[in-house]
This record gives structure tokens, sequence and C-alpha cells, in this order.
């Protein structure tokens, strides 16, 4: 039997970033999974920490949301970080 899965302090900062910067950006869970070119079902998997996600599938994600990588892995991004980030991109597609 497996062992439970505790997830990590990075899985929950990118999860809870991910679901961050889709919503500000307007964005169902299926149309970023269409312009990150991921199963509609991945995206809800990531937030919920249910798939450990690769560095590719990530920077997938970011560049959907027309944000570096970097910012869907800190752990200091704040509501007004994430507001000024959303706002800087693109809505209509990745710059």
């Amino acid at each position: 039997m497996p062992a439970p899965r505790h997830p990590t302090s990075a899985s929950l900062t990118l999860a809870a970033n991910l679901r961050t910067f889709r919503l500000r950006a307007g964005l169902s869970q299926e149309e970023l999974a269409d312009r990150a070119g991921v199963h509609r079902t991945y995206v809800s998997q990531v937030e919920r920490q249910v798939v450990n996600p690769t560095l590719a599938s990530v920077s997938k994600l970011s560049d959907a949301l027309g944000l570096p990588l970097a910012r869907l892995l800190d752990g200091t991004t704040g509501p007004d970080s994430v507001g000024t980030a959303c706002e800087a991109a693109p809505r209509g597609g990745v710059a």
C-alpha cells in the first residue's frame, strides 16, 4: 500500500499561485488548459495537488498565463503583486 502523499511547501505554493493567477486573468481551468496545451483536468489536478507536475508542464502553464515561470513558484507572492502581474499580462493570449 502506498504511503499517503504529503504536499510540499513548493506544491502548495504552486497550487495557490496557479489558481490565483488563473482567476485574476479571468480564465476557467479549461480555458487555461487549452491555452497551455494540457488536458482540461490537469489544471484542476495541479491546483488540488493531486499530481506532481513536471517543470515542462509548469512552464506551459506560466506561458499560457503570460507570466515568468518563477512567478508560479514564488512563495512571497501576495495579492498586490499578483494583481500587478496579471494586469501586465495580455488577456487575449500570450505575449
